[in-house]
């Protein structure tokens, strides 16, 4: 809305200009939303948080601090890596298959424990969860698995939030290396989510 309030001012401001000048698409330059206009230029959309990167078509993560560092993705499968110091990380999984392909958030949470498993060279059962908290992000169900998993002798805990939209899901994994789950990580992970936006106009 204030995107449409300061457009419709722009537009009275300077009626001649604004002919010259229409607004005919969106894209990113340097991590930053910019408006495409008629005659071949662009500038920079007002009003968008900074601190914004674009790991996937559908979403971008906007830290209001900056407590991450980006990484390169070690693998196709991870959309995005970041870090603090050298005991914790975020990741996000996001991929353009959703319900309407049979991704659903039950899926998605036998996926995720299926995949820490394999992580930890042991059978799912075997994976210690330490708390499932049905939530919900972009306006659709979530859910939240926090668990605990030794790889290569080094104990790790995750909090893994899982989403599924009709054509979309996405995973926000914040862990640490640890053995308990703190306030302070349940905390940052929650944050994590909250600063994750839904692109939706590609």
């Amino acid at each position: 809305m204030k995107h449409l309030v300061f457009g419709t001012f722009l537009l009275l401001a300077s009626s001649v200009g604004a002919l010259a000048q229409e607004v005919v698409g969106t894209s990113m330059v340097n991590g930053e939303m910019v408006e495409l206009l008629s005659d071949h230029s662009w500038r920079y959309v007002d009003g968008q948080p900074q601190g914004c990167e674009r790991i996937h078509a559908r979403i971008e993560f906007c830290q209001e601090t900056a407590y991450w560092d980006i990484q390169p993705k070690p693998n196709g499968e991870i959309s995005a890596m970041f870090k603090h110091g050298n005991r914790e990380a975020l990741m996000f999984i996001a991929e353009d298959l959703g319900i309407k392909d049979g991704v659903t958030l039950d899926f998605l949470s036998k996926l995720v424990v299926h995949n820490a498993a394999k992580g930890g060279n042991v059978a799912p059962e075997d994976i210690p969860i330490l708390k499932t908290v049905k939530t919900e992000v972009f306006g659709a169900p979530a859910v939240t698995i926090i668990y605990k998993v030794n790889i290569n002798g080094l104990d790790f805990v995750f909090a893994n939030t899982a989403v599924a939209l009709e054509d979309f899901s996405m995973q926000v994994v914040t862990y640490a290396v640890t053995t308990t789950f703190t306030p302070e990580h349940e905390a940052l992970h929650l944050r994590n989510v909250a600063e994750t936006r839904l692109v939706t106009n590609g």
